[in-house]
């Protein structure tokens, strides 16, 4: 399908991969575009940029998308392109997962492509033309060492797709399916994890293969061209690519690999006990300091926090726990940096954070230390650094 003068809807519009195809779209020459995402300032953000709509849903729900759907009518005349592109990373693992968080995560990621389809796709039939674009993810296509629901709920959404392109494929509707590794986006900013053994990619790099598929009427969307063959080889032996998943496994826990979402955890090296314990992303306000809260274990030698974005709710949980030593990043170190007199001073830390602790150690009274590390991403609302250079941090503890 041609994307010049074609009507879109996109979801997950404010960030990542969403924004850059609302970015894309423009760029291409559509008609109209109108942004969708929970994050309503986000959404009229990216809407201002392209001259579009903005509309904030949650879709998961299916009041929402039809919401949505009736917007799109109204502002556009209908809908010609549908990009379900909203999705979650979710609870990994699985015995430490709860019903409710499945349920949430199999709402975002399979149901809200579900809802879409079913209130768009009779326009669509009617006109006898019509396009879904369905983000989903190499882990629907391969599974993800670590994190069940994201892998169950994108294969799911890998399912669906082609379900609805053998069924209405030769009554005028188009489907592609969008199955990327590593992206730049939020659900990456801390760490790619073995979905970046491949590169991580810009999400503009992505929205051009998706153009590029949707131009074409290509299903399968691979910006990773390494997927292609590793599902090739799963398809091949699917008992050996179980097999090759499991060692793969066996050597990041060997190497003493632990996932700190929402985990604690003990290890103990060169005869001192670590405790370590984590938050999913506060930035996200995905972040529930309840699961690992507790005081530190009384065989611990020194025991630390790590969390992505340093918010005050985060850093008071772990402080009030005692811990030592604090681990975050998201504040790039502030990004833009003013000259000052004995290095620079940031203007925001992105997060309630106070700026001067934007980066680097820091403590506060009788709370735990705290370092910040500046990164190397920059935000994609100000793709832009200045007086503060990208950092990888190596720290050394000693007794």
């Amino acid at each position: 399908m041609k994307i010049k003068d074609k009507r879109v809807v996109v979801t997950g519009a404010a960030s990542g991969i969403g924004l850059a195809l609302c970015e894309e779209f423009h760029a291409s020459g559509a008609q109209s575009i109108v942004c969708v995402d929970m994050n309503e300032s986000g959404a009229k953000e990216i809407a201002e940029k392209v001259n579009g709509l903005a509309v904030t849903a949650d879709v998961s729900n299916e009041q929402d998308i039809i919401n949505v759907i009736e917007k799109a009518n109204e502002y556009s005349g209908g809908i010609d392109i549908f990009c379900s592109n909203a999705g979650i990373g979710g609870t990994p693992m699985l015995l430490e997962t709860t019903s409710e968080e499945w349920n949430n995560t199999w709402g975002v990621n399979v149901m809200s492509h579900v809802h879409a389809a079913r209130h768009v796709l009779p326009q669509m039939l009617e006109r006898g033309e019509g396009y879904l674009m369905n983000t989903a993810s190499a882990a629907g296509l391969l599974s993800q060492i670590g994190a069940a629901q994201y892998a169950v709920t994108k294969s799911a959404a890998v399912s669906f797709a082609e379900w609805v392109k053998i069924t209405y494929g030769q009554k005028g509707i188009g489907v592609s399916c969008l199955c990327p590794q590593a992206v730049r986006t939020a659900m990456t900013a801390q760490g790619a994890g073995v979905a970046g053994v491949d590169g991580m990619l810009e999400p503009d790099v992505v929205a051009k293969d998706v153009l590029d598929a949707i131009e074409n009427e290509s299903f399968l969307v691979l910006p990773h061209k390494e997927v292609g063959e590793y599902v090739q080889r799963k398809g091949n032996d699917r008992d050996r690519w179980i097999s090759g998943m499991q060692r793969l496994q066996k050597q990041l826990t060997k190497a003493g690999w632990k996932d700190l979402n929402h985990n604690k955890v003990k290890l103990k090296v060169n005869g001192v006990v670590i405790e370590a314990r984590g938050t999913d992303d506060a930035h996200l306000e995905l972040d529930d300091y309840r699961k690992v809260e507790g005081g530190v274990s009384k065989t611990a030698d020194i025991a630390i926090g790590v969390t992505h974005a340093p918010y005050e709710r985060v850093l008071a949980g772990m402080a009030q726990d005692k811990l030592d030593l604090i681990f975050a990043g998201h504040t790039h170190g502030g990004q833009i940096r003013l000259p000052w007199p004995g290095g620079s001073k940031s203007l925001t830390t992105n997060c309630d954070l106070e700026n001067w602790r934007s980066r680097g150690v820091t403590k506060v009274n009788d709370e735990p230390w705290l370092n910040v590390s500046a990164g190397m991403g920059m935000s994609p609302f100000a793709p832009i650094r200045f007086a503060c250079p990208p950092e990888v941090s190596l720290i050394t503890l000693t007794a």
